[in-house]
């Protein structure tokens, strides 16, 4: 996966199933919190998937507590990049 580091960024890793884009971007829509990219890799192996998640917006500590508490979701963390 290539990411270019710049701005808000979330870092997500789940299970490896349908429907856990749909239900990231719905919450963070819901949220009014823009995706500018949204960038996945699959582990082979182990039924994980990866996100780089690019938003517009800040991530407060709500967003990242409900974000944690998708069933699907095994971790998530951010960074902002200045520059």
């Amino acid at each position: 996966m290539e990411v270019t580091p710049k701005g808000i960024m979330l870092f997500i890793e789940n299970n490896d199933v349908p429907g856990v884009i749909g239900k990231v971007g719905t919450l963070l829509g819901d949220r009014n919190i823009n995706i500018a990219a949204y960038l996945l890799n699959r582990g082979n192996k182990n039924r994980k998937a990866f996100a780089v998640i690019r938003v517009d917006n800040m991530i407060g500590q709500e967003e990242m507590d409900l974000l944690s508490n998708l069933k699907e979701v095994q971790s998530v963390d951010y960074v902002k990049v200045n520059g």
